[in-house]
């Protein structure tokens, strides 16, 4: 196990309730905070040992957040978090002041990597092997879709905060779709394809991506919409699998 003080910044509860999982797993109970001007304001009144933080957020976002610290005198190390893979992305992470990188969904060994490189260990115990849950296949019905972290009963709850937000993240994807705005469903998507990933659904992410590529590429929203049907039944069939089921998602 390890020691030391760690502050996440990540806005999303799913994402949220995984890294803390895992690190609690690993010894250490973090401050977990919302936002980036929440994390700049955490750094503010006490100590930290190394800090997580998320790119994409609201109020103030990573990159922001993490020039306002080095601005301050911060040295803590900073490990990125973020859902897009691109070297780009890597570099605007490390030139923001960003110590290393971390792409979600996060990665079990990438993640002790981390705890490796930048905390210290407690003598006590060596370091638990983490494992997420493996793939579970529905015999009853075999077009159900099953999270990954399913037969983890602490990762059980990353997955039902993901269900829980699932209808609203969808409603709100769909109206940005009805009223054509481009940049909204470009950030909601992007949202959405986080917690798909780490919630443990790579056929709902797989879906997400396609709905976001096609953003990007400014396709019509004919096509968009179309996608954005397949995927809500997609969903409904997770929801429908899931331990808890909320009732209120409709075809888009």
């Amino acid at each position: 196990k390890y020691k030391g003080n760690v502050l996440v910044a990540e806005d999303n509860l799913a994402n949220q309730k995984l890294i803390e999982l895992l690190l609690q797993r690993a010894g250490i109970s973090p401050i977990v905070v919302g936002d980036g001007q929440q994390a700049v304001d955490a750094v503010n009144l006490q100590t930290f040992d190394l800090i997580f933080m998320d790119m994409q957020m609201p109020v103030m976002n990573g990159y922001d957040a993490t020039v306002a610290l080095r601005r301050d005198g911060c040295t803590v190390p900073i490990v990125a978090l973020t859902a897009n893979a691109m070297k780009e992305d890597k570099n605007k992470c490390l030139a923001a002041g960003c110590d290393a990188y971390l792409s979600k969904p996060v990665d079990i060994s990438h993640l002790n990597d981390m705890l490796n490189q930048y905390l210290n260990k407690k003598k006590t115990t060596p370091v638990p092997e983490i494992k997420q849950g493996e793939v579970v296949v529905s015999e009853d019905d075999s077009s159900a879709i099953i999270s990954t972290l399913a037969n983890d009963p602490e990762l059980c709850e990353v997955v039902e905060i993901f269900i829980g937000e699932l209808p609203l993240q969808l409603q709100k994807i769909a109206q940005a779709i009805d009223e054509k705005q481009l940049d909204q469903l470009r950030r909601l998507v992007h949202t959405l394809k986080g917690s798909c990933s780490s919630a443990g659904y790579p056929v709902l992410m797989e879906q997400v991506m396609g709905i976001e590529q096609l953003a990007k590429d400014e396709m019509p929203f004919e096509e968009i919409h179309t996608k954005m049907r397949e995927l809500t039944i997609l969903c409904q069939k997770a929801i429908a699998a899931a331990p808890s089921q909320p009732d209120n998602v409709s075809q888009s």
